[in-house]
């Protein structure tokens, strides 16, 4: 899993519509504390999703702050 940081909640609402037109399986899910101690949101995918996720992303020019793997 990759877990996607954004700058503001605002980024999430957007890059989660942007995931949800292009039909892409993802997740919003609270920034762990261990990451960020503000009460954020994060995006969380697959890694067999992330290449045409990150396109998204830059195509849409939206500022990340991390991409991140996440180990269950």
């Amino acid at each position: 899993m990759i877990l996607i940081r954004l700058p503001t909640p605002n980024w999430v609402i957007k890059v989660d519509h942007i995931l949800e037109k292009e039909k892409i399986p993802h997740q919003v899910i609270p920034t762990p504390r261990e990451l960020d101690s503000s009460c954020n949101l994060s995006i969380l995918i697959t890694e067999t999703v992330m290449e045409k996720t990150v396109q998204l992303l830059e195509t849409n020019e939206v500022p990340v702050d991390s991409l991140l793997k996440v180990y269950d």
